[in-house]
């Protein structure tokens, strides 16, 4: 991967490089944390539900480098990339494993398909509705499809604006489950 995908008027779009790059992250992550917003903050803006550890962030990018977007040296925005085999490694994830090994797709077996996980993804409030969500996906197809088969990614119902976000770049719903009283949609970007 290029160390500098693309470069907008404003905005950079690179993968992650540098452990301050995923400290960023980590921030940027627990700004935008389920359980530091407000009804209405997670209404308007949508959340993040996963909290990752700096140790998984690393062993991420270890295996696959995310995704960040910069405008000057401030990480805005970033789209995780997660391959499958790290999730039966990380206990708070290991239920995803699972329920990734039982779900099918177009009459076979999700497993049966060379799949990247999405992590999650972010942007900074101050930069949303200007495109970089679209842009990063884009990116991360760009960067990843050629290894990869399709994007897969579990979204809240409760977060209607990334689920409509999701939909915009291609992602359909292919099941839904019930993790921790939630009920969540499983979604997929099929890149072939």
């Amino acid at each position: 991967m290029q160390n500098s995908i693309l470069t907008d008027c404003s905005y950079t779009f690179k993968p992650v490089q540098t452990a301050t790059e995923l400290l960023h992250i980590a921030a940027l992550q627990h700004e935008n944390q389920r359980r530091n917003l407000s009804q209405s903050e997670r209404q308007q803006y949508g959340f993040i539900s996963a909290d990752y550890n700096f140790d998984v962030l690393i062993q991420m990018h270890m295996a696959e480098p995310s995704l960040i977007s910069k405008s000057n040296d401030q990480l805005i925005a970033y789209c995780l990339a997660f391959p499958p085999h790290l999730l039966k490694k990380i206990p708070a994830l290991q239920y995803m494993s699972r329920i990734l090994n039982q779900v099918d797709y177009q009459g076979m077996p999700l497993s049966m398909f060379h799949y990247l996980f999405v992590g999650q993804v972010c942007i900074a409030k101050e930069f949303r509705g200007q495109g970089i969500f679209d842009d990063l996906y884009s990116i991360y197809k760009t960067a990843y499809s050629s290894r990869y088969d399709m994007a897969v990614t579990a979204i809240p119902k409760e977060n209607l604006r990334s689920m409509r976000a999701h939909q915009r770049v291609g992602f359909q719903e292919i099941c839904t489950f019930d993790h921790s009283f939630d009920p969540w949609s499983l979604v997929l970007c099929d890149w072939r």
